[in-house]
């Protein structure tokens, strides 16, 4: 990446309707886990899709940034404001999955107790009644949450290599 400009990344806007999908996927999948193998190497995916749909809002959300009359990314960034609030009772379900775990201590000893502290604070961000918000301030709460809950929970402890 030595020739690494930030105008050549790609933005592709993420499909919420089929992450609200593989939410509900993923939760079925996590209390189904045979072994503690099986649950990491999910909650690894869990991650990385979930970093990955933080670098395409962080992309629209720059450019937009960059040139606030760009229609576009005016678009984009009003889109994705509008809709990840509505997944966090999904990703709740999914964390709450997670905590009750028969493998919770081992997620634990890997990723230590700030991955469930990390959730809990999610869950007190959370509210159903202001799901119907909408802008930056639906936004911030989900932000905030999903941060504490999502890449640095896992790769504080380089979970991926």
């Amino acid at each position: 990446m030595e020739n690494y400009k930030f105008s050549t990344l790609e933005y592709k806007r993420p499909d919420l309707e089929a992450r609200r999908t593989q939410l509900a996927q993923w939760k079925a999948a996590v209390q189904h886990a045979e072994d503690y193998a099986a649950l990491r190497a999910l909650m690894l995916e869990i991650d990385r899709e979930t970093c990955e749909l933080f670098t395409q809002y962080s992309i629209a959300h720059i450019r937009h940034t960059l040139d606030t009359r760009d229609e576009f990314y005016e678009a984009e960034i009003q889109y994705l404001q509008d809709t990840l609030p509505t997944l966090s009772g999904a990703e709740g379900a999914l964390g709450e999955a997670i905590a009750s775990s028969p493998f919770r201590p081992d997620i634990e000893q890997e990723f230590g107790k700030q991955y469930f502290v990390s959730m809990d604070l999610q869950k007190k961000l959370f509210c159903e009644a202001n799901r119907v918000l909408s802008g930056n301030a639906a936004f911030a709460g989900y932000g905030n949450g999903a941060a504490a809950h999502g890449c640095i929970g896992l790769y504080g402890k380089n979970a991926l290599q």
